[in-house]
């Protein structure tokens, strides 16, 4: 009994992980994209200097504006590149061995030993 409870433990946790994964990797997607428009937006108010007068008032407000969005859209894609960083290594270590297809890979989750659950306790 022991063993079907620490099996349905791992089950729910490694069920809990793919969903926290799942959701993690969304929100990077939505944030890039917001980064990106951000960025397009930015870049798209560079128009809006005037090159005979870089330092007049309204070309110092459309840089401020221009700043604004660009610390804006480098904040937003915070999340992106912290999962890209974090999964460097093993994207690395498949690239080094020429593993293309990663779908037979199997990832093991396990848990402490509790004495109570310890199947040696249990015989």
């Amino acid at each position: 009994m022991a063993r079907k409870s620490k099996l349905t433990e791992s089950q729910n946790l490694t069920a809990q992980l793919i969903s926290i994964s799942t959701h993690l990797a969304s929100a990077a997607n939505y944030s890039a994209a917001t980064a990106h428009r951000l960025a397009h937006i930015a870049n798209a108010s560079v128009d809006l200097l005037d090159d005979a007068g870089p330092l007049s008032d309204e070309s110092l407000a459309s840089l401020k504006g221009i700043a604004t969005l660009t610390k804006l859209a480098n904040e937003w894609s915070d999340i992106g590149i912290k999962l890209l960083r974090a999964n460097k290594d093993a994207v690395d270590d498949l690239n080094r061995h020429n593993v293309r297809d990663a779908s037979n890979t199997t990832v093991a989750f396990y848990l402490p030993s509790n004495r109570r659950d310890d199947d040696s306790t249990n015989e």
